[in-house]
C-alpha cells in the first residue's frame, strides 16, 4: 500500500542501503593566510563577474575565488551578486547568526538560476511554511569543511538538517555530482570553493531538497512480511532514500498519512481472525508509536480526510467500511457489504467530493470483484 504526502526531516530510524560517513581528512584547518597586499576595486569586480561565466573559470581571475576571505561565509554569500536569493533567504530564515558563529561550516549555495528553476508551487509552499525553509536551508550546511578534492563517490555529507547530501559521482573538482535524499540528481559546482574565516562556500547549480519538505517528494509504505517495517522513501532514490519509522511491525498492511498533523497511520492484520486485529500510529519524527483502535476483523485498507481528521478504514473478512477520529473514538460503520461475497479491501477518498470508494475482493474462484462509491455518510 503506497501515500504520497509529504514528511519532515529524517527520524532516527535507520537509513538502509547507505554508506557510512568516512570524510575523515577533510576537516577545515582554519583560513588561508589573508593577502599582503588587497586587490583594486576594479580587481574585486572582475573576480566578482567572472564567478558567473563557466567558460573563463580556468582564468586567473577565476583561480582568485579560492583566495582566503576576511568575512564568514555569510558576508561571502552577500557580497556575490549571484547568490543574492540565497543571502535574502538566510536573513528571512533567520540562520544568518548562525552561520556567522566559529564554524566550521561548508555552505552549498544554489545560484539565483537554481532558486528560479524551482516549480512554483515549491516556491510557495517554502514562503508560507516558514519552517520547511529553514530546513530546506540547513540541508545546504554542512558542520564540517567540504573540500572537493577530498571527496569520493558514493560518500555522504551530513547537514545542519539532519539528512544527508549524497555524492553521486566524482570526475574531477569541477564535475563532481551531488544527490539529495528525494534525489535531485547531476548537481554540479560552479566556479572554484571560497574560503571564509568560517569555513567554505561552494556555489551549486541546484537547490537541494531533503526527504519530506516538499510536497509531494516522499512515498510511505508498509511492509506486511519480512522485516515488517513502516517508513518512507524519496521518488527515485530508494537504496539512499530509505527511512524505517518502525521496525518489526506484525504484519501492517494499509497505511494513510496526514501531513498537516505529521502522523502516519496503518493497520495490523492479525491473519484474519475475528476481532484479534488493530489499529496503529506514530508521527514523522519515528516517536511515540502506539496502538489506538482495538478488536477489528481482517483491517487492511485506510485513508485519512486530513480536513475533518477522521480515518476511513476497511474490515477485510468483516466486510464493512468504517469512519473514526484520528484517536480511535466514534467509530460507525459507513456500509456493510455481503459477508459471504463481498470484502472490501482498499479505500481511497474525494474529499472535495465527500465520497469514498472501496476496492471490494471476491472469493478466488468468483472472479467478481468490484469498486464501489458511496457518499461519506455510506449512502448511495
Amino acid at each position: 500500500a503506497l501515500r504520497a504526502p509529504p514528511v519532515p526531516k529524517r527520524p532516527g530510524g535507520r537509513p538502509l542501503g547507505s554508506i557510512v560517513w568516512c570524510i575523515s581528512t577533510s576537516r577545515w584547518a582554519g583560513p588561508r593566510a589573508p593577502r599582503v597586499q588587497r586587490p583594486s576595486a576594479a580587481m574585486m569586480k572582475a573576480v566578482a563577474v567572472a564567478a558567473c561565466l563557466v567558460a573563463v573559470l580556468a582564468s586567473p581571475a577565476a583561480a582568485r575565488l579560492g583566495a582566503a576571505l576576511d568575512g564568514t561565509v555569510v558576508d561571502t554569500i552577500s557580497g556575490n551578486p549571484e547568490l543574492s536569493t540565497l543571502s535574502g533567504l538566510i536573513t528571512e530564515a533567520g540562520l544568518a547568526s548562525a552561520l556567522g558563529g566559529a564554524g566550521p561550516f561548508t555552505v552549498f549555495a544554489p545560484t539565483n538560476a537554481a532558486f528560479a528553476a524551482l516549480p512554483a508551487y515549491q516556491v510557495s509552499y517554502l514562503k508560507a511554511n516558514a519552517a520547511e525553509l529553514a530546513a530546506v536551508l540547513k540541508y545546504h550546511v554542512s558542520n564540517i569543511a567540504v573540500q572537493r578534492s577530498q571527496l569520493a563517490a558514493n560518500e555522504k555529507i551530513p547537514t545542519l538538517q539532519g539528512s544527508d547530501i549524497f555524492v553521486a559521482y566524482v570526475g574531477n573538482t569541477t564535475t563532481l555530482g551531488l544527490a539529495s535524499g528525494t534525489c535531485e540528481k547531476d548537481v554540479q559546482f560552479e566556479g572554484d570553493e571560497t574560503t571564509a574565516s568560517n569555513g567554505l562556500v561552494q556555489v551549486i547549480d541546484q537547490v537541494l531538497i531533503p526527504p519530506g519538505v516538499i510536497c509531494p517528494d516522499s512515498m510511505f509504505f508498509v511492509e506486511q512480511r519480512g522485516e515488517g517495517r513502516v517508513g518512507y522513501v524519496g521518488y527515485d532514490c530508494r537504496a539512499r532514500g530509505t527511512t524505517a519509522l518502525v521496525n518489526n511491525e506484525y504484519k501492517p498492511v494499509g497505511v494513510a498519512v496526514d501531513s498537516n498533523t505529521k502522523q502516519v497511520f496503518w493497520s495490523n492484520d492479525m491473519n484474519a481472525k475475528p476481532f484479534d486485529s488493530w489499529l496503529s500510529q506514530i508521527g514523522f519524527e519515528g516517536v511515540h508509536s502506539n496502538v489506538f483502535l482495538n478488536d477489528l476483523y481482517d483491517p487492511q485498507g485506510m485513508e485519512a480526510d486530513q480536513s475533518a481528521k477522521k480515518l476511513y478504514f476497511t474490515e477485510h473478512q468483516g466486510s464493512k467500511l468504517h469512519r473514526a477520529n484520528y484517536d480511535g473514538s466514534e467509530v460507525e460503520t459507513l456500509h456493510q457489504f455481503d459477508t459471504t461475497s463481498e470484502f472490501p479491501a482498499d479505500v481511497a477518498l474525494d474529499v472535495d467530493r465527500q465520497l469514498a470508494f472501496v476496492a471490494g475482493q471476491s472469493r478466488p474462484e468468483g472472479l467478481e470483484g468490484k469498486l464501489a462509491g458511496m457518499a461519506f455518510n455510506g449512502s448511495n
